[in-house]
């Protein structure tokens, strides 16, 4: 009786098994995790994404769509209004400070004016994106301050100085440049300041001085060029 149980279990099993074995349906997935993916009698789904080229395409669509997308973010210039309040007041204070040997004065008095020329030509950089004039006037009053210590026996100075004038020739209008030095012959500037230019381009001690002048030199061609052009 047991026996005859036991046949009849194992008959209804089998009922239960799909009349073709040959024919049973399998992701390519599980193919490969089961290292079935060449086996002749395992056939993939019809509707496998991998392996149905309309699927795949709507695959590559939605990863395509799904790309983010970059948007233009627009910041405000916050320091802008402020600048030439500022730098002003910096300008007022060495003024109002040049004859004192104390603060402008040897080894440091040469080192605190180099930095106070690269800060204000970090001020006048950071301002350049402001709507306005105040810009314009502010690289023109910067040229003219950084101009009066072009002598300096210092190197740190004098690439200070470079920097404030390179800083400034890129926003001062054109005409500014006609004024300070008059553009003669096919696009040639003659001016006091252009000679300062060449010579430390050409002769200054100073590696960096050097590489700035010519630099600066550059871009004053280049100016110069798109004003005939």
């Amino acid at each position: 009786e047991l026996r005859n149980r036991q046949e009849l279990q194992s008959k209804q099993r089998e009922s239960q098994l799909p009349n073709n074995v040959d024919e049973i349906a399998m992701s390519s997935k599980l193919q490969r995790s089961l290292n079935l993916y060449n086996n002749p009698n395992v056939s993939s789904r019809s509707n496998d994404l991998e392996e149905s080229p309309q699927s795949t395409s709507n695959v590559s669509k939605t990863r395509r769509w799904r790309r983010p997308r970059t948007t233009t973010i627009t910041v405000t210039n916050r320091f802008g209004p402020i600048a030439a309040q500022m730098m002003y007041s910096l300008f007022a204070f060495i003024s109002r400070t040049k004859s004192e040997e104390s603060i402008w004065g040897g080894p440091l008095g040469e080192k605190f004016l180099s930095e106070f020329l690269r800060t204000l030509s970090i001020m006048l950089d950071c301002s350049r994106t402001y709507p306005g004039n105040s810009v314009h006037v502010m690289a023109q009053d910067l040229f003219e301050l950084a101009w009066s210590f072009h002598d300096a026996q210092s190197s740190e100075v004098r690439y200070a100085v470079l920097a404030a004038m390179g800083t400034s020739i890129s926003l001062v209008p054109v005409e500014f440049l006609m004024r300070v030095g008059h553009f003669i012959g096919e696009g040639d500037i003659s001016s006091e300041w252009i000679s300062f230019l060449e010579k430390c381009g050409f002769s200054d001690p100073d590696t960096d001085c050097r590489a700035l002048a010519l630099m600066i030199i550059g871009t004053i061609a280049e100016t110069d060029h798109n004003r005939i052009s």
